[in-house]
C-alpha cells in the first residue's frame, strides 16, 4: 500500500479509496434488494 502511495499523488489514492468504498456500499444495497426479493418469492 505504501508502494502505491509513493507512486502515485495523495490524491489519487484518496479518490481510488472513495471509489472502493462508494462501490462496496452500492454492492450492499444491491445484496439487500437481491434478498429482500428471494424472501419475497419464497413467502
Amino acid at each position: 500500500m505504501s508502494y502505491l502511495q509513493l507512486d502515485y499523488p495523495l490524491y489519487f489514492s484518496q479518490l481510488s479509496i472513495i471509489v472502493l468504498v462508494h462501490f462496496q456500499s452500492n454492492h450492499y444495497q444491491i445484496d439487500k434488494l437481491n434478498n429482500q426479493q428471494i424472501s419475497l418469492a419464497f413467502s
